[in-house]
């Protein structure tokens, strides 16, 4: 059996190993890492892979307090690493109240982690092998910005291009920041088009010349491109639909891929992808997966090559899909028909990496069966080609993070 890989029915295998007594400290076994942390919310909102590391970021907490949690894991099978932080865990908890990391950008041999400290944004920069603050920035390696809040809980929303970090704020800004000290070099907007009353920048990407910005406003999503140097802006197309009270509907991914940019999210309370031309912003195909009432969002897109993944929830649901970059059509060779998907409501697909030829989906599963009795954060590492769980070591694929 290559790669360790076991020959049942992918999706048989996902949805019922969630059901193990003993939560799982490694991908050894069933391909999935399970963390059991605090008593009342653990969110697991944004994984990055580099070198031959994983990290995960988002929150564990005690009733009324939330903190701020970074796990870094071997890529070759998930194990926590003992150099980083306390044995493979940082326990970071800036204040007395709900404290939680949003989004993580790594950029070579650091770590920038944004999130929310008492409602307010706090961006810190850690040493990825170590965890330590590297304090040249900010203060002591850490900005606190009190007039700022978190943008929408996409974990696209912090990017590192050129030597600078750009962050989406709850404002509706995007900062551009030095990556050396965190000195700020510009702050710019979406161009309001009347009536829209409000925006939300809720997904980042770039190019090596250009900001691609994707936004929620009243009458529904808006995507711009802008100059990285000062956010000049080159074009803006907005496209409204009919909003159905599902909570902020937009764009939660977006990438730049082969000229094009992909983007995913929730669309009149639909499962929803598109994609669009990057030059004009032109449409080129869009994938709308029938309703079910539940609320459905793509949270994250990775693309390898002329294919894509989609993770998110439909129906409750997790739901993994690969598609063609072409036109969407579903690869019918992954999963059943071209998606995985959980037999019930235990884990929301908040954010995905692909590494390896594998796919490494991380996010929040939400308390049933015998296992899970709680809030966990929940990894889980499937074959890029046919989605079935990578469940032994892998050789490494490439240079740990220092």
């Amino acid at each position: 059996m290559p790669r360790g890989r076991f020959v049942l029915p992918a999706l048989l295998l996902l949805s019922s190993s969630f059901v193990r007594t003993a939560a799982a400290d490694s991908f050894l076994g069933d391909g999935i890492v399970v963390t059991d942390v605090g008593d009342v919310q653990d969110h697991l909102h944004a994984i990055a892979v580099a070198g031959d590391a994983l990290y995960l970021a988002g929150m564990d907490s005690v009733p009324h307090v939330g903190r701020w949690r970074v796990e870094k894991r071997r890529l070759s099978d998930g194990a926590l690493v003992p150099e980083f932080g306390d044995a493979g865990v940082l326990a970071i908890d800036p204040t007395a109240d709900w404290d939680r990391i949003t989004a993580i950008a790594v950029d070579g041999r650091h770590l920038f982690l944004v999130g929310e400290a008492a409602a307010t944004l706090r961006i810190e920069k850690r040493v990825a092998y170590d965890g330590r603050l590297r304090t040249t920035f900010g203060s002591g390696g850490v900005l606190a910005m009190p007039n700022e809040t978190v943008a929408w809980q996409s974990a696209n929303t912090a990017l590192v291009v050129e030597d600078h970090l750009y962050v989406a704020t709850g404002t509706g800004r995007v900062l551009k920041l030095r990556t050396r000290d965190g000195g700020a070099v510009a702050r710019f907007k979406p161009a309001d088009t009347p009536p829209a009353a409000s925006t939300r920048v809720t997904a980042l990407a770039a190019s090596n010349r250009a900001l691609y910005i994707g936004a929620a406003t009243d009458q529904g999503f808006r995507f711009e491109k802008r100059g990285l140097q000062a956010g000049r802006l080159f074009w803006t197309v907005d496209e409204s639909f009919s909003r159905v009270g599902c909570g902020i509907e937009a764009p939660q991914a977006l990438v730049v891929a082969n000229g094009t940019l992909v983007a995913g999210g929730m669309h009149g309370g639909r499962w929803h992808l598109e994609r669009r031309r990057e030059r004009d912003g032109a449409l080129l195909w869009t994938v709308d997966l029938p309703g079910t009432g539940d609320c459905d969002v793509v949270n994250d897109v990775v693309v390898v090559g002329d294919e894509l993944f989609a993770v998110g929830s439909r129906g409750s649901r997790r739901r993994i899909e690969k598609r063609r970059l072409a036109d969407g059509a579903l690869v019918s060779g992954f999963g059943v028909g071209g998606a995985l998907v959980a037999g019930r409501r235990l884990f929301e697909a908040s954010s995905a990496a692909i590494t390896c030829g594998d796919l490494i989906v991380g996010g929040t599963s939400y308390g049933e069966g015998d296992r899970l009795t709680k809030e966990s954060w929940v990894t889980a590492r499937v074959a890029a080609r046919d989605g079935l769980p990578v469940v032994a070591s892998v050789p490494p694929c490439g240079g740990t993070a220092r």
